[in-house]
């Protein structure tokens, strides 16, 4: 009995034996549910800073559009991301051969055509009247490596495409609107109808002030829905005993983040978080005020 500890049962007065090797091991549980939480919050926020990164390219070309009327933001519903090969300029476009489709769902394809690597020398023995002459004679292949991206084989029309549109040349990470066909008559006397995509004049937004207030709302009700989610997240997670679930409903009730302030709430979440292993609840438990409940 040795590797035992006894503590007192305060309803029955009774022994209760603890096992300190299987508080350990709780502990030891705890802390790797811990340490995989943070592995997967890392991943995801590397995943997120990626695709962020990406958008980030795509969108800051030209991100407002005038059609028609109205002055469009390059994004969302009905925009596509396009990259392509300047195939010919036709009347009002270019017409492209390439990839297009929803944003960062479009890449290039690099491939490598490798031509063979071969330098060397030959000895000739050439007989000529007379006498015997040896020429040296040397034979040189091509030994470049050519880099060629592959955009795609679609062939598609952007509208009012504004960059150059040399044959050849070739663009990505740009967005234009779904549209819908356009018919032409190509270099070669043949009738083509091919998808269409608008690009628009690029230009600047000028703000109303309505609109100022409705981008706001809009904002503020994103960035509320990303607290009610963790909110939600850390209930979920509290509802089912986890340590650090009910750690963080602890710290919101006694901060009032997110919820109502409530101490004595705050006290109830924190002490089972501390029971269940967190050290950081119970030093939160010590900083309460003891004469609040």
């Amino acid at each position: 009995m040795a590797n035992r500890l006894f503590a007192q049962v305060p309803s029955s007065g009774s022994l209760l034996i603890v096992d300190p090797r299987a508080t350990a091991a709780e502990a030891a549980r705890v802390q790797a549910g811990f340490a995989e939480q943070a592995r997967e919050q890392a991943i995801q926020a590397e995943i997120l800073a990626a695709e962020q990164a990406e958008l980030a390219k795509i969108y800051s070309k030209d991100p407002w559009r005038r059609i028609g009327e109205t002055t469009n933001l390059a994004r969302g519903s009905g925009w596509n991301e396009f990259q392509g090969e300047v195939q010919e300029t036709v009347a009002n476009g270019v017409v492209f051969k390439g990839r297009y489709g929803p944003v960062l769902t479009v890449n290039t394809d690099p491939s490598y055509e490798q031509h063979l690597v071969q330098r060397f020398d030959s000895n000739q023995q050439r007989q000529k009247i007379g006498q015997s002459t040896q020429t040296t004679v040397s034979q040189v292949r091509d030994t470049s490596f050519q880099r060629k991206i592959i955009y795609g084989d679609d062939l598609f029309f952007v509208e009012g495409f504004p960059y150059p549109a040399s044959i050849g040349q070739g663009y990505e990470e740009l967005m234009a609107l779904d549209s819908d066909y356009f018919s032409y008559t190509n270099q070669n006397s043949q009738v083509i109808t091919i998808h269409k995509l608008i690009y628009g004049m690029p230009c600047q937004k000028i703000w109303s002030a309505e609109e100022m207030v409705a981008a706001k709302a809009k904002t503020d009700a994103k960035k509320q829905a990303v607290v009610d989610k963790v909110l939600k997240s850390h209930q979920d997670l509290a509802d089912k005993g986890d340590a650090y679930g009910l750690l963080r409903m602890g710290e919101r009730y006694r901060d009032g983040e997110g919820v109502t302030k409530d101490l004595a709430k705050a006290r109830d979440y924190l002490t089972k978080a501390a029971a269940a292993g967190s050290s950081t609840a119970d030093d939160d438990l010590k900083k309460l005020p003891a004469n609040q409940p």
